[in-house]
């Protein structure tokens, strides 16, 4: 039997797959959109959940609404506008549209998200200061040539 270790702290962009990757789980099990996996993910997508990590680590009590409400400003200040499909040429997103007016099947994604940034940070193995040095996965796959067409639906 393997003891489980505790990481060396993480950086966030660790923690934001973590995010991501749990999102894309729960996605496909709620017969949602499909997402795609973290190397394959655009790189807007790295940088927005990297910094939505970043800023729920620094903002105390935020909650899942406040995120989602976040997450919309920044779509819309990108240009995206509200739609019946995802559409990433279009930037159409079916869900651009406030918290409250979510399902709770869709609400239980930023909750999700909020509870891993949370849960991560209180157990003490991420630190915003920590600096990602490492090829992102997708660097290494482009250069590998393994990388996919990302036709695939984010977020």
């Amino acid at each position: 039997m393997s003891m489980m270790r505790q990481p060396s702290r993480l950086a966030p962009i660790d923690v934001a797959r973590v995010c991501h990757e749990a999102h894309r789980a729960l996605c496909a099990v709620l017969g949602n959109d499909v997402v795609p996996p973290w190397p394959d993910a655009p790189d807007w997508l790295h940088a927005s959940t990297v910094e939505a990590v970043e800023w729920l680590q620094g903002q105390c009590g935020e909650t899942a609404a406040g995120l989602h409400s976040r997450w919309m400003r920044r779509m819309v200040s990108m240009g995206w506008t509200d739609g019946p499909v995802y559409d990433e040429a279009a930037k159409t997103h079916p869900r651009l549209w406030p918290w409250a007016q979510q399902a709770p099947a869709q609400q239980i994604k930023d909750e999700l998200f909020v509870a891993i940034v949370r849960t991560l940070g209180m157990m003490g193995w991420w630190d915003r200061r920590v600096p990602d040095t490492r090829p992102s996965d997708r660097d290494i796959a482009m250069a590998a040539g393994l990388a996919e067409n990302p036709g695939m639906v984010p977020l």
